[in-house]
């Protein structure tokens, strides 16, 4: 995806595509967006997610471990975020992988 991103050859992965201009003064920034687990109380609740069953790096047997795994992922993408809505606003993008 990275690389069609880049190449412009179809669908557009938001991480990739940084700051997308939707008008002037208006822009589009998007991540993957991982739940982290840290709305409510993840320890205590019954849902399982199909992400946790089919998503490799996220079948950890643990919760507590899937939970700390889910709370990296949310710090990544707010990191992300961070970085690129600055940018969004200045109106440019330097913030790709």
């Amino acid at each position: 995806m990275a690389q069609l991103t880049r190449e412009q050859l179809g669908p557009v992965w938001m991480p990739e595509a940084g700051v997308i201009e939707l008008a002037p003064d208006e822009g589009l920034v998007g991540h993957d967006g991982w739940s982290d687990g840290r709305y409510g109380d993840f320890l205590a609740s019954p849902i399982i997610l199909n992400d946790y069953l089919l998503i490799k790096s996220l079948r950890i047997a643990a919760i507590e471990e899937r939970l700390a795994k889910l709370n990296a992922l949310g710090d990544e993408a707010a990191d992300f975020l961070r970085c690129v809505l600055p940018e969004a606003y200045r109106g440019i993008s330097t913030c790709l992988s």
